[in-house]
């Protein structure tokens, strides 16, 4: 028979019976000689599959036998998964209960009689257990830190969940109001502690991200005390969010507190009640939740997640439609929720800019992809300083002038020096800032902000010093003054018991420490010992107040190394920060950049 014949093109493959048995066939025609040996019939593979060029997919038919062995592997690995299940829920009586931070009890905030939910299945808690001791075993002596650092990510974790419950019934069993019930016993939150903790929130923190209005607070404050006091029927699923903001509101006033550490404690309560609360917030609220736990993340408990919960406040935001909201007019109905949905997306704007700023991450969106309105402030001059969103307008203004500083990267000097005289004098800010201290505080923040931004954006590779910095005299004296100034209100603000740290301050003030350090290094020999004292000012009071947060901080701690290594010129210091690995994961790559250039010219 021809070879070109459709007999032996059937035949290429070889027979059922020699493929079954693995054997090797001689792929005769009609019949192979194993088939001829043992005596049996011989023919074609019933799991071949035939290859079709109409078909992209190149299946046209599978044999049964394949099907068949597909589904006895199915049932084998089914039965092992059955058997392995088996085997851990066996009890170990000479088991004793693990008592260290990395054990469920410890992770969830509950007791040993709490801990059977329905989704608490042993399994899952030793998976929970196991990956704490394997993705976290470091040496003893940092043991304790990560530990915390894993608590603290699953309470983040969780609050996660919470604002991202879509409708009730989605998330944990944990997040259920029966568990709430049974902690909020345990909280025993007072009138007049709580009070006085939520009034300084709305000073702190709500005044520059109003997400939600001063009165509003007060109630959602007035329900969680109402519900303590009548008992635990008292809530639904229309006042879930209410506990959740009021929480994250008082977690980060708590975290920010002198009294250590029972504030850090109640602020670790705080965060297990809120996110108990998972499956009851519907979707109207999740955003306004998400913001309350940007908020406490970026100003208290959990700042390691910064990026991330701030990253996911923006995901949900653009998902749901707020960068695009379309103006309407006062006539209009639901223009009070437009407004209020507006708002909610210029605050994680402002979040988002100043996490990328300082720590030198991306956008989470371009300037040129959103066409929501800024908020409006009233049109008449005594009502402007009042509105609610005063200070959210100058941030936003502030931010998308550092984004138009971040694109116009390759401009002129003169560009620069326009850019930033403008926004001097178009920011309400400093008119304000004469008689409000918390405006001028504000003020001076933005402004060595902007100043910072300039000078790293202007630095020539070969210079120590930008070039609009270096235009006369006056310049250089209204840069150093401006950092100081900025940097004796944060030192009068850390010394008051009601203040509100910002994660971001410790960047900001290495930032303003490098520059002027920077400037002090290239100024000409005949100006030196004009700014010798402003420079000597700078320089002690970035030391000291990177010293003071280094005790909530660790990258604190590792920048006020470096600014005393640049004070004294220890070049062989700073080399052996640059190549630690927690210098690398610890501090952002805008100042190891400033420190390795400032290296490389020095």
């Amino acid at each position: 028979m021809d070879a070109a014949s459709p007999g032996n093109a059937a035949r290429r493959q070889a027979c059922e019976r020699c493929w079954r048995r693995k054997q090797k066939c001689d792929k005769e025609v009609p019949v192979c000689s194993n088939c001829r040996e043992a005596g049996t019939a011989c023919g074609p593979r019933t799991a071949a599959v035939v290859m079709s060029g109409g078909d992209s997919s190149g299946l046209i038919a599978v044999g049964d036998g394949y099907i068949q062995t597909l589904k006895r592997r199915i049932r084998h690995l089914e039965d092992l998964n059955q058997r392995k299940r088996a085997r851990v829920a066996e009890p170990n009586a000479s088991h004793t209960p693990e008592t260290s931070s990395t054990t469920p009890a410890a992770l969830t905030g509950q007791t040993a009689g709490e801990q059977q939910t329905p989704m608490s299945s042993v399994s899952v808690r030793d998976a929970l257990k196991d990956f704490g001791h394997f993705a976290l075993n470091v040496q003893d002596s940092n043991r304790v830190t990560y530990s915390n650092a894993f608590t603290m990510f699953y309470f983040v974790e969780l609050a996660m969940l919470t604002a991202n419950s879509q409708t009730p019934g989605t998330g944990l069993s944990l997040g259920s109001t029966q568990y709430h019930d049974q902690l909020v016993q345990s909280l025993d939150l007072r009138r007049d502690e709580t009070s006085a903790l939520i009034s300084q929130y709305a000073k702190s923190v709500l005044v520059l991200y109003p997400y939600i209005s001063e009165q509003e607070l007060l109630q959602y404050h007035d329900i969680v005390l109402q519900f303590q006091s009548r008992g635990t029927n008292a809530m639904t699923c229309d006042t879930s969010h209410c506990f959740f903001i009021v929480y994250m509101a008082l977690a980060t006033v708590c975290s920010n507190s002198s009294k250590r550490p029972v504030f850090d404690f109640l602020a670790s309560k705080l965060w297990v009640h809120a996110s108990a609360l998972g499956k009851d917030i519907s979707s109207n609220h999740s955003v306004q939740c998400m913001i309350s736990l940007a908020l406490c993340v970026v100003h208290g408990q959990g700042h390691h997640y910064a990026t991330e919960i701030v990253g996911m406040a923006m995901t949900r935001a653009i998902a749901s439609g707020f960068h695009r909201l379309r103006s309407c007019s006062p006539e209009e109905t639901g223009q009070e929720e437009i407004q209020e949905k507006r708002r909610a997306f210029w605050i994680i704007y402002v979040l988002d800019r100043l996490l990328a700023y300082t720590m030198g991450r991306p956008c989470g969106i371009e300037d040129q992809d959103i066409s929501t309105q800024i908020p409006t402030l009233p049109s008449h001059s005594e009502d402007v300083c009042s509105s609610r969103d005063y200070y959210l307008v100058q941030l936003v203004e502030h931010a998308r002038v550092l984004s138009v500083l971040k694109r116009n990267a390759r401009r002129p000097r003169m560009y620069f020096t326009s850019l930033y005289q403008s926004w001097v004098e178009s920011t309400l800010l400093q008119l304000r800032s004469t008689g409000d201290e918390r405006a001028r505080e504000v003020f001076l923040r933005l402004k060595c902000r902007l100043l910072v931004a300039i000078h790293n954006t202007t630095k020539d590779s070969t210079t120590l010093i930008a070039e609009t910095t270096l235009l006369d005299e006056e310049d250089i004296d209204d840069t150093l003054t401006s950092c100081v100034e900025w940097l004796r209100c944060l030192e009068t603000r850390y010394d008051s018991d009601g203040i509100v740290r910002c994660l971001t301050d410790q960047y900001e003030i290495a930032s303003i420490g490098i520059m002027c350090s920077d400037i002090q290094h290239g100024l000409p020999a005949e100006l030196a010992p004009s700014f010798a004292s402003t420079c000597s000012n700078v320089k002690m009071l970035s030391v000291s107040l990177l010293s003071y947060l280094s005790a909530t901080y660790p990258a604190a701690a590792q920048m006020r190394k470096a600014l005393s290594a640049l004070d004294a010129d220890d070049h062989s210091r700073l080399l052996e920060l640059l190549q630690q690995d927690q210098w690398t994961a610890l501090v952002p790559r805008m100042i190891r950049e400033a420190i390795a250039r400032r290296i490389s010219i020095t």
